[in-house]
């Protein structure tokens, strides 16, 4: 009985360790997971901000090309000028 009884507490004990190192693995996936969800926001918003200087950067590509032709038909305008 006293072997039964040395067996159970040993058993027990480990069923203890056992529990307290899953509740601590419990809190490190909990702090790895509130980690993942705050870098996961971090990175969509630099992608959104990536995002945002791609499309203002097209749109001051398309407002210079804009310009540009309009400079080169004034240029032709007053090279025309100048032949005739």
């Amino acid at each position: 009985m006293a072997h039964f009884d040395q067996q159970r507490a040993e058993f027990n004990s480990k069923i203890e360790r056992l529990q307290v190192d899953n509740v601590e693995k419990d809190k490190q996936i909990a702090t790895l997971q509130h980690r993942l969800e705050r870098i996961t926001e971090d990175l969509d918003k630099k992608k959104n901000e990536v995002d945002g200087i791609k499309l203002g950067n097209e749109k001051e590509k398309k407002l210079y090309q804009d310009k540009n032709e309009t400079l080169k038909k004034k240029a032709a305008e007053l090279q025309d000028e100048l032949m005739q």
